[in-house]
Parts: C-alpha cells; sequence; structure tokens
C-alpha cells in the first residue's frame, strides 16, 4: 500500500471518530456533480473522459445467492475473454487515460488466469480494486495478492452472520471462509471493506454483523438497500428508453423494514461509526439528504434532481461491451473492435444520456443502490 493511502485511511478513521464523515461524502459530491458537468449532460449528453472502470470480469460465480441479479445473464451462453483479449481491452483502458479499475463479477477469483490478469493490470499503472466473496483467499492466495501494491481495496461480501450468510448464498460452510479470507488480508495490512444488502433474511444479524467487522479490524462496512421494481415501472421506463432497454434486478418487492426502522439504523450506524472509528454507511447515497421521499418512492413526485455516478464511470461486462449503467442492458460498442475514446462521446451514447436526464433518470432508477442528487 502506498504511503498516500495508508495517509487517507488514517484521515477517514480521525474523521469518522470525529462525526464529519459528512464533509468527506459532500466535498466528493459537489465535485462530481458541478453546475459546469451536470449542464454539459443536460445540453450536449457529453461527459468529459473518465478515469475509473467498473469492470465485470466474469460472470462466473461459485456461489448462487438469492438476491443476484447476474443469474439472467448467466443463462445466456457465452465464452469468457481469453487472458490475451483482456490484455488487448487493457490496453484500451490505458490509451483512454483510464486511472483506476474497479475489478468484479460473477467472482473474478474464479478464472485460472487471474494472476497473470492482475500482473498485466499492475504493469501498466493502474490502481485497482476488488470485489469478491472470499472463498478462494486461503494463506497462499493472500500471499500472492500481498505482491500487487497497486490494490487499494479489497471488498468482501458478507450478507450476515453464519447461518443466514450461508442461506442467503445457497452453499453452506462459505461464511468462515469469508471470514478467514478477510483476516489474512488484514494481516497483509490491505484496507478492508465488507458489503451487506439490507434482505429480510438478515435483519436480525445487521448489529451482530456491525460488531464483527469492528472486532475484525474492518476499515469500512457499506450496507445497501436491496434493488428491485414494479411492473408499472417497467413498462414507463420502456417508454421513456424503447423496449430494448431493461434491468435486470428483482421485481415487484418491497422494503422489508419500516421507515422508522430505517431512520433508526441510519443512526445505528454513525454512533457506531464514531464510536469505533470504523467507517459504517448506508447506500444509496441520497438516504444521507432525502430519505424518507426515497423509501416511499416520492423522489420524482417531490422533482428531487436525480443522478447516479455511473455517468462519469466506465462500465464494462464480461464481454468487454459498454454500457452507461450496468443495470441498464443497452450496449454502446465493444472494447475488443472500438477505442474507448471513440465510444465514450459518441453521438448514440451522448442522445441516450441526454434522454436519461432530461426525464430525471427513469423509474427503474428510482431505487437504485447508487441513486444520488444534485
Amino acid at each position: 500500500m502506498e504511503t498516500n493511502f495508508w495517509l487517507k485511511r488514517k484521515a477517514l478513521k480521525v474523521l469518522t471518530k470525529l462525526g464529519l464523515t459528512n464533509y468527506l461524502f459532500f466535498r466528493k459530491h459537489n465535485k462530481i456533480y458541478s453546475k459546469d458537468r451536470i449542464n454539459n449532460i443536460l445540453k450536449t449528453g457529453f461527459v468529459s473522459n473518465p478515469i475509473r472502470v467498473k469492470w465485470e470480469l466474469t460472470m462466473l460465480c461459485n456461489l448462487n445467492c438469492i438476491m443476484c441479479h447476474q443469474k439472467e445473464r448467466r443463462k445466456n451462453i457465452f465464452k469468457e475473454l481469453k487472458t490475451d483479449q483482456i490484455k488487448k481491452i487493457v490496453d484500451n483502458l490505458y490509451a483512454a487515460g483510464i486511472k483506476k479499475i474497479l475489478l468484479k463479477g460473477g467472482e473474478i477469483f474464479v478464472r485460472k488466469d487471474i494472476f497473470r490478469i492482475l500482473d498485466y493490470i499492475q504493469y501498466k499503472g493502474f490502481k485497482i480494486n476488488i470485489i469478491t466473496n472470499g472463498t478462494f483467499i486461503n494463506k497462499d492466495f493472500a500471499a500472492k495478492l500481498n505482491n500487487y501494491k497497486n490494490i487499494e481495496v479489497i471488498t468482501f461480501s458478507l450478507d450476515g452472520l453464519r447461518v443466514h450468510h450461508d442461506k442467503i448464498r445457497n452453499v453452506g460452510g462459505v461464511f468462515d471462509k469469508t471470514i478467514e479470507a478477510i483476516k489474512l488480508t488484514k494481516e497483509k495490512n490491505f484496507f478492508v471493506n465488507i458489503a451487506c444488502v439490507l434482505q429480510k433474511d438478515n435483519l436480525k444479524d445487521i448489529r451482530g454483523l456491525v460488531d464483527l467487522s469492528i472486532s475484525l479490524g474492518v476499515d469500512l462496512v457499506t450496507f445497501t438497500m436491496e434493488m428491485f421494481y414494479t411492473n408499472d415501472e417497467i413498462e414507463k421506463s420502456k417508454s421513456i428508453m424503447g423496449n430494448d432497454i431493461y434491468t435486470y434486478v428483482s421485481k415487484n418487492r418491497e422494503y422489508p423494514f419500516s421507515y422508522d426502522e430505517l431512520t433508526n439504523l441510519i443512526k445505528y450506524f454513525k454512533d457506531k461509526s464514531k464510536k469505533s472509528g470504523v467507517y459504517i454507511h448506508l447506500w444509496p447515497p441520497i438516504l444521507r439528504k432525502y430519505p424518507e421521499s426515497f423509501y416511499y418512492n416520492k423522489l420524482r413526485d417531490k422533482k428531487i434532481n436525480l443522478i447516479c455516478d455511473t455517468f462519469f464511470e466506465v462500465n464494462l461486462n464480461e464481454k468487454g461491451e459498454i454500457f452507461i449503467c450496468p443495470f441498464i442492458k443497452k450496449s454502446f460498442g465493444n472494447l475488443l473492435n472500438q477505442e474507448l475514446r471513440n465510444i465514450w462521446n459518441s453521438g448514440e451514447i451522448r442522445k441516450s444520456r441526454k434522454k436519461i436526464f432530461e426525464n430525471n433518470l427513469i423509474p427503474t432508477c428510482e431505487r437504485c443502490c447508487k441513486l444520488d442528487f444534485y
């Protein structure tokens, strides 16, 4: 870990204990959603060159999580990209000026060539974040990961304590494997984030999971509201974007807790953060300012200006295709045969961005885990 990132980690802990994490959030928030940037998208659909990529490196996974939005995609027959094709895409990203790559799946460590991929990404000078279920990380695996000084964050998916986590994963024994992986990466001084989706099956575990996370010495705990939408929202979104646009996330559900329970949970996270110095927060970001409107799905009714940071990042799937959003199935090109620089502000993608913005996003965005405001 580089000195600069180590200092950021120390600063996060200090500001968390002082209760100043909102300062960090709004500082970044105001920078990302500057008035000039917003006006550019509204007028022309233009977005300045991105510096970060979210790359779904594979759809393969060794688990079968009940809430996973990728199950439908796994039904499609496709071939994994070969190592040389991955390297070609990495070269494409480098030429476009990308600085950071977030690697996620599926489960990225399913790939047998993952260390050759990581070698090449490090060789090209990228910083990387990794999202994993942790089940592949044993002592030897952690030692190999320690060779990559460009890894900034490792995020582990942990959706409850032992019984509920394994139930949600549909595989027994994985909770213990993930806990062991967290311990091993912390021993190597990695910056560790635990990510958990709030759902009916794990609500009773949340406070215990927070205490466990703190005891493990992690740096960050990120809870996320589960995503869902109604058939009416699907149809309204299609009327805006066309029938070829639809999302993959779960349909026709509701939150398994009341609004009062939600606000109590937010307060609990803040209090625990200040006491422990571990930054515990809840996504989407819009909850920081409009929790009630978000919970009751009244954001658009109240004409709150909506936005999402995926507009400013490259979303890349396992085939090398570029999307505006990982939850909207509309490809704008493929990095195996097109330059990212030529796709990013092409006429087609600018037109789609502009249309989404003119409609204050689309109805299926309203419960997104990335939803934000400006």
